[in-house]
């Protein structure tokens, strides 16, 4: 357990510094795509292996010592919470463009998340849509 541990904390720090990175000026509009980009590739490699995303969803909540009703949420609002600083409802709705992208990733095929984002209204467009259950554009 302490491997799956150290590994939790080693994910935390590089994303919160992808964040950080993504949030300074001269980034643009949408420089926190990149850090949602990493928040993706992160959560794909974790589906690789059964299991391996609700254990590590736990041990990420536990390790950045989450509240309780955070820790029962999906892995994306998980991930986001303990390495974003960002209001609520931006979190939120990051998870939800990032379920989006995640549910039609066979549709999607080998365009980026950036142009994904781009073709269905940017992160809050695909969050609408989520939250509406609308098939993406593509």
């Amino acid at each position: 357990m302490n491997e799956l541990k150290r590994e939790a904390e080693k994910i935390i720090k590089e994303l919160r510094q992808a964040h950080k990175r993504s949030r300074k000026h001269g980034r643009g509009k949408y420089g926190f795509v990149q850090y949602l980009e990493q928040v993706y590739e992160q959560f794909e490699v974790w589906r690789e292996t059964p299991g391996m995303a609700t254990k590590m969803r736990d041990q990420i909540a536990k390790s950045a010592k989450l509240p309780k009703v955070t820790r029962r949420k999906r892995a994306f609002n998980v991930i986001i919470a303990a390495t974003a600083n960002e209001p609520t409802r931006t979190k939120s709705r990051w998870a939800q463009a990032l379920l989006y992208a995640w549910k039609y990733r066979k549709q999607r095929g080998k365009q980026s998340l950036a142009d994904f984002f781009k073709k269905n209204g940017g992160p809050a467009g695909c969050a609408s849509k989520y939250s509406r259950r609308i098939k993406p554009s593509l």
